[in-house]
């Protein structure tokens, strides 16, 4: 009887270890990666602080640098974050500020999308 005891316990154990290990590997917390499908924005100023409330715009521009076609994005979370919801497809997009940017700053530099989703990270700078 011991032995079957004993057989029952090393059993018991080896499944607690499997289940342990398959539920690390699927138990991944995916909440700051942003989904393949999308274009994330993370503003935050020259110290790494997130810019709360800013709303930005990814557009389309023509050769001259004219924007053809603007897609509104939502006002970046407590993280500085927003991600674009009725972008289709990826392409090359003028990364712009609708309303929110604190008074005294700007984005230092032109910003351009790639031609595929990624996150973009933008730094304000004092004007």
């Amino acid at each position: 009887m011991t032995r079957f005891k004993r057989f029952l316990a090393i059993l018991a154990s080896a499944i607690l270890c499997l289940g342990v290990c398959v539920f690390a590997s699927c138990n991944k917390d995916d909440t700051n990666n942003a989904p393949a499908t999308a274009y994330t924005l993370i503003v935050q100023y020259e110290d790494k602080t997130p810019v709360v409330g800013i709303s930005m715009k990814l557009c389309k521009v023509d050769a001259n640098g004219n924007e053809l076609l603007c897609y509104d994005m939502p006002a970046t979370d407590a993280n500085g974050k927003t991600v674009s919801t009725n972008v289709s497809e990826p392409a090359v997009l003028h990364v712009g500020i609708i309303s929110g940017c604190p008074a005294g700053y700007t984005i230092a530099d032109d910003i351009y999308t790639k031609a595929q989703f990624e996150t973009i990270t933008i730094t304000l700078i004092q004007e």
